[in-house]
């Protein structure tokens, strides 16, 4: 409904990032979690996790889209995210 009505939502708080290794019968695959002022964002890449700092607080723009959220973008607001900006490639 947000993505339709054109809505960007925010959230600020501390991050907290997650990589898990899932096994199934057809092969495994790797989960990476950001979760920032209690909301839950599935990233698709390590290298998109590794843009985020555990316990550096973060505010994010994004578009609600149950049951996964839409991530437009992120600041650091507090703490010291010693993160090296990368292109992330397309392909």
């Amino acid at each position: 409904r947000h993505l339709i009505q054109e809505r960007v939502s925010q959230t600020d708080g501390p991050a907290q990032t997650k990589s898990t290794l899932h096994r199934t019968r057809f092969g495994s695959f790797t989960a990476y979690e950001l979760r920032v002022g209690g909301k839950l964002f599935r990233l698709m890449t390590e290298q998109e996790l590794s843009a985020f700092q555990s316990g550096v607080v973060y505010r994010i723009y994004y578009v609600q889209y149950a049951p996964l959220h839409l991530l437009l973008s992120a600041e650091v607001l507090a703490g010291e995210a010693n993160v090296q900006e990368q292109p992330l490639n397309s392909s």
